[in-house]
């Protein structure tokens, strides 16, 4: 690793301070431990860390605070982030404010130690370009603006490795590689944000700003003066000059989230002017002024229809559908989803301090239910029933009408039939039940005590489920003839 290596581990708990400083301390660096982030601000005092390592979680003002503030205040020192909660929506949350990169707990130390090389690869090229009039400058150590960080191990670890994400990964790396503007497509809550932060990690852009427009959030009337910046006495309370989120990505990358609701036609017009350009003018006149920035368009609407109807400009289609991603919802990468839920249940019960299992049935519950909210969907279904559970997730436990009417989810909802998805899922937890509990009587010759054992529930329970689903002892036989207790007995 790069000297100096001053490295400052910001975590309330005191053992992963001392997991983390023995095994750094072994790499040859410099170990400086804080329990809060008020601390760490206080520890600049004394001087700047060269990489900092903080937990989400912490009392007061959070990991993900703290790297915003970090990120503002002394932009060159990178933020690592460590997570085990909503890790999807957190790891973006911490992006937008600034951290360098994050880790989900528990975390591999030698994946720690990558994350901690790359960063101070970052930090050791920043210092170089602070230092660069300067004959004695050491020149970064990818002069060519290239990134060491991996697009599949990033998507891997947040989505999955089915063969549809493999594809997924395969597109992000192509479109990483071309510096053209990018439409990524896709439902609500199936990772568009993940593969624009993938494609703007693995770009020559990655050392440069990364901007997130939430285009949803903003005022149609005030759109342009965010884009474009104002200039003192533009309107009533711009009291001073504001740089605009273009000025603020140059040569960095820029993020329209969910961009066709917020624009206008009159916005749309402006906005292609820029992209064609790279110049526009701020609100309230001044100098032209121009950005380099890689433009990155998300969606959860169809946008030839939106074309076709009138709502957005189809020349500026032509301009931003230079390369298209459409990232897969969960019903069609279902081989992800075993590894996705037992990712949630690690996290949640990591959060709840608890140790919570899920039963086989509801785990093919899980499976075969569409998720029309998708990971997000996921996350709280999974939560809801860690909290509830005692030991073992069981269908009991899961609310999968939570999404039901989800306006983007698709002609499939629920299971694919037109029927209240509180039905449809009854129906379902139902046939899979039955079917394991024959399964289990009869790999256990109708021994009920054994078979409740093998299931993961009471004998009682089990005579009680025999009876409402309507299980006789026809139901069991094997084509063998074979006798076997009936199991309401």
């Amino acid at each position: 690793m790069l000297e100096p290596q001053r490295i400052l581990i910001v975590d309330d708990e005191e053992q992963v301070c001392t997991t983390l400083s023995g095994f750094l301390i072994n790499e040859g660096s410099e170990i400086t431990t804080c329990g809060t982030a008020e601390d760490t601000l206080r520890e600049f005092k004394i001087g700047l860390p060269d990489v900092i390592i903080a937990d989400h979680g912490l009392p007061g003002m959070t990991g993900t605070e703290l790297a915003a503030r970090v990120h503002t205040e002394y932009p060159d020192v990178p933020v690592i982030i460590l997570t085990g909660l909503d890790c999807c929506d957190l790891a973006v949350k911490a992006m937008k404010s600034g951290a360098y990169d994050f880790v989900l707990k528990p975390a591999g130390l030698d994946e720690l130690l990558l994350k901690v090389q790359d960063a101070l690869l970052y930090r050791h090229q920043q210092l170089s370009i602070c230092q660069k009039s300067s004959p004695t400058a050491t020149p970064p150590p990818f002069s060519d603006g290239a990134s060491p960080f991996s697009i599949a191990d990033y998507l891997f670890t947040l989505m999955g490795k089915s063969p549809v994400i493999r594809d997924l990964v395969a597109e992000v790396e192509i479109a990483a590689a071309c510096d053209v503007p990018v439409l990524i497509t896709g439902e609500t809550g199936s990772g568009k944000e993940l593969v624009a932060l993938a494609i703007y990690r693995g770009s020559k852009r990655s050392r440069q700003p990364f901007v997130v427009v939430d285009c949803g959030g903003i005022p149609a009337s005030l759109i342009e003066s965010e884009l474009f910046g104002s200039e003192k006495g533009a309107f009533t309370s711009a009291t001073s000059s504001r740089q605009g989120f273009f000025e603020q990505a140059d040569k960095g990358t820029i993020l329209f989230d969910e961009f066709i609701p917020g624009f206008r036609l009159d916005n749309q017009k402006s906005l292609l002017r820029v992209i064609e350009t790279k110049r526009f003018h701020p609100a309230g006149g001044g100098r032209e002024r121009c950005s380099d920035f890689r433009a990155l368009f998300a969606t959860n609407l169809n946008v030839e229809d939106e074309v076709k109807k009138g709502n957005f400009k189809h020349d500026l289609f032509f301009r931003i559908d230079r390369f298209r991603i459409g990232v897969p919802p969960l019903r069609e990468r279902r081989d992800d989803i075993p590894f996705l839920i037992s990712r949630e249940i690690k996290r949640a019960n990591l959060q709840f301090n608890k140790n919570v299992d899920i039963d086989p049935t509801a785990l093919q519950i899980l499976v075969e239910y569409d998720w029309p909210g998708n990971v997000r969907e996921m996350q709280n279904v999974a939560v809801r029933a860690v909290v509830t559970a005692q030991s073992r997730i069981t269908p009991e436990h899961l609310t999968l009408s939570l999404m039901a009417g989800c306006p983007d989810a698709g002609p499939m909802s629920g299971f694919g039939e037109q029927r209240p998805l509180n039905e449809l899922v009854k129906e379902k937890k139902e046939e899979i039940e039955r079917i394991a509990i024959i399964e289990a009587l009869r790999s256990n010759g109708g021994n009920k005590s054994n078979a409740a054992r093998e299931l993961g529930i009471c004998r009682k329970t089990l005579i009680t489920k025999v009876a409402s689903l309507g299980i006789t002892h026809y139901d069991i036989l094997k084509p063998s003839g074979k006798e076997f207790i009936h199991p309401s007995e």
